[in-house]
């Protein structure tokens, strides 16, 4: 799966090395494609399904795109919201040999200080999470969410609770046994050592649902590299656990 903040897809899908990167990849997702409803992108063997931003004005920007190789068809469904903050697809188990049904959010949030800027943007996403995760037990969020997280902490730490007793064993469920079970590393790494506002939001989101990063805690980004213009990490890969 390639997750990429294009910056323009149609300018993009004219140069022959990125139609050669979208075809090592059966599934896309694409952020800031700055396309519009009168845009045709045709790359070929694939589909692709759009959330435009609604312009105000002549310069486009935003937008999400979820592409997939056309023999995946029948796998994928996408599953319509309201919010212009994520684009949801479904691949069936089917495809994917599991027990259930994969649910992907491809997210695009705009910076904190833009023009762009969307009131309570993380709190809208949870939201999306929540009201998908009642049906759907795989849940993962990929994207450009403009959000810098340092390495801090993604999950409650027992060992660091701030209660002497808790009797709810719910809340003692120790996730650092869950994450090394699957081969994850407990404490993740990043070489983006700054925070913003929108990165502690998030990482109270990641908190409060169960919701893990998996930058620098995985095979391919066991050091959490940077993801923009080699000084920040704010695409992400998150995964319901």
């Amino acid at each position: 799966m390639l997750n990429l903040n294009c910056c323009g897809l149609v300018r993009k899908s004219q140069y022959p090395e990125f139609i050669k990167l979208i075809s090592d990849h059966d599934i896309i997702c694409l952020t800031e494609t700055k396309t519009d409803n009168f845009d045709n992108i045709n790359i070929p063997e694939y589909t692709f399904k759009f959330k435009n931003r609604k312009s105000h004005s002549r310069v486009k920007s935003g937008g999400i795109a979820f592409g997939y190789k056309n023999e995946m068809s029948k796998y994928i469904h996408i599953i319509e919201t309201k919010s212009s903050l994520v684009l949801w697809a479904k691949i069936s188990a089917d495809f994917l040999q599991t027990d259930e049904d994969l649910v992907i959010g491809n997210v695009y949030i705009p910076p904190e200080n833009s023009l762009y800027k969307i009131t309570d943007a993380l709190y809208e996403l949870e939201q999306e999470l929540l009201k998908l995760s009642v049906n759907f037990k795989y849940i993962m969020l990929v994207g450009d969410f403009n959000s810098r997280t340092g390495s801090d902490i993604d999950f409650s730490n027992i060992e660091n609770s701030k209660h002497d007793i808790v009797s709810d064993s719910d809340l003692c469920y120790d996730y650092s046994n869950t994450l090394q079970e699957l081969n994850m590393l407990s404490i993740r790494k990043s070489k983006d050592i700054l925070k913003n506002t929108y990165g502690n939001a998030l990482l109270d989101i990641c908190k409060n649902n169960n919701l893990f990063i998996l930058n620098g805690r995985v095979n391919g980004d066991k050091e959490g590299y940077f993801t923009c213009r080699s000084s920040s990490v704010v695409d992400y890969f998150y995964l319901l656990i």
